[in-house]
């Protein structure tokens, strides 16, 4: 019996010893019970083991986020058909270095002359009403820069090509019967037009004044007050 509590006692010994050394690698100091360090080892480990995933996870992430930004890069250099040359696994440096490039060659496009025709010509106030759908709102882009959104029955801003434009295009064709010249019967031709638009000038508008509905209530108060 003596025997067996001995071969116990040093069972006990060797664990807390192996225990005691597992804790020191581990960065766990002092002395602690049995029990205690065994928890306190425990522990350690999950915490080791969250980090270690957290900075796989961390580093799976953020090289996908290089690869995705690797792609970008290409597809941009080849819409431009300017090569850049990015290693397959690309640091945060060769990225930069190939933005670099890039912005440095590429061009921006030119305005379109009906672009630089907006912007030279004067900018005035306009209550903008349609006649063909009068609760009906209109949205083009004339030049491509500038998106012009017209809401019936309010007060934009708007430029001198914008009117010129829109009294040249929003027209409705007006058809009738005219005579044949060989004098049998008549051919339905178009005679005319209307508009489809009209656009009451209220006032100049300052040259900086954004394109657009009116929204200041200073401005309208003064542009729609009874004459």
């Amino acid at each position: 019996m003596e025997n067996e509590v001995k071969k116990t006692e040093n069972t006990g010994l060797n664990e807390y010893q192996k225990l005691k050394e597992e804790a020191v690698k581990l960065g766990i100091e002092g002395h602690h019970p049995m029990a205690e360090l065994k928890e306190l080892v425990d522990k350690k480990k999950i915490e080791i083991r969250l980090k270690y995933e957290y900075e796989v996870s961390g580093k799976l992430k953020h090289e996908y986020k290089l690869k995705i930004a690797r792609a970008e890069i290409i597809a941009e250099s080849e819409s431009l058909c300017i090569p850049i040359d990015l290693p397959e696994k690309p640091t945060e440096l060769d990225l930069a270095k190939a933005r670099k490039t890039l912005g440095i060659k590429k061009k921006e496009p030119k305005p379109s002359p009906e672009t630089l025709a907006i912007e030279a010509s004067k900018r005035g106030y306009y209550l903008f009403r349609n006649l063909e759908q009068e609760d009906v709102d209109i949205s083009c882009i004339p030049g491509g820069k500038y998106q012009i959104d017209l809401v019936p029955n309010k007060v934009h801003v708007l430029s001198e090509y914008h009117i010129k434009f829109f009294r040249q295009r929003a027209v409705v064709p007006v058809m009738g019967r005219v005579p044949r010249a060989d004098g049998k019967g008549e051919n339905t031709v178009r005679t005319g037009s209307k508009p489809r638009f009209t656009f009451e000038h209220l006032g100049e508008a300052p040259q900086e004044s954004p394109f657009g509905v009116v929204l200041d209530e200073k401005i309208l108060n003064k542009l729609l007050q009874p004459s």
